[in-house]
């Protein structure tokens, strides 16, 4: 039986300082070189703290106004200082992609050393948020992402992407889509105050653990309920 690992996501909360919150990141990647965990059975070495562009894209829901540009890749500039180089972002958080295709636009020699991962699935419709996965919308919404990043390709997400991934996912879907092409890792909140992971009912990590599939957690800091800041 494979181990299960675990990855964790930091991400920039309103609710949480840059000063604060890569502190925390700096005092848990403390070592001289970041530690280093396979994204799945056979899957890549990444960074085993990464970097979650949730909170800093706008509009999002933890946003009322936007962070001016030069902050938030003031922002990258540090978490790639720090060895957070395992990026992950998504196409319904407002604009982080764009703010990533800009800070690589302005680093390209640096694109070989970031794993970018990012989402698709959820849209905003007049009536209000939905989910779309069907066949048709998929390289549609690849080809969004691959825009916006500005990139010939992402690393984890038809020949465009190196790795798939899930998010918010029951044990059930995930096993249907494991058998129909292995999945590097599945993404889902995790910290001490999150733990639905764990539990019997929802059964996600043992299954992870016995299809030797990296859990990616989510808001380990709780949205900076846990930062010192609160």
């Amino acid at each position: 039986m494979s181990s299960t690992r675990i990855i964790a996501h930091v991400y920039d909360s309103p609710a949480l300082s840059h000063h604060s919150i890569f502190t925390h990141v700096h005092i848990i990647m403390k070592s001289p070189s970041p530690v280093l965990r396979p994204l799945g059975k056979n899957g890549p070495l990444v960074p085993r703290i990464g970097f979650g562009t949730m909170g800093m894209g706008f509009p999002c829901s933890r946003l009322t106004t936007p962070i001016p540009d030069p902050e938030r890749l003031a922002l990258l500039d540090r978490a790639y200082e720090l060895g957070c180089t395992f990026w992950d972002t998504s196409d319904i958080y407002g604009d982080a992609e764009d703010i990533i295709s800009k800070w690589l636009a302005l680093n390209p020699e640096k694109r070989k050393d970031i794993f970018l991962a990012t989402k698709f699935g959820g849209i905003q419709l007049p009536t209000g948020f939905s989910f779309r996965g069907d066949a048709a919308y998929v390289p549609i919404a690849c080809e969004q992402s691959l825009n916006r990043l500005g990139v010939e390709a992402i690393d984890l997400w038809q020949g465009k992407i190196r790795h798939i991934g899930l998010s918010e996912v029951s044990p059930a879907i995930f096993r249907r889509a494991n058998a129909v092409h292995p999945i590097a890792c599945v993404q889902m909140e995790y910290s001490i105050f999150s733990t639905e992971i764990e539990s019997p009912e929802h059964n996600l990590l043992a299954t992870c653990h016995e299809l030797g599939v990296a859990v990616v957690a989510y808001s380990p800091l709780s949205r900076g309920l846990l930062g010192e800041d609160i």
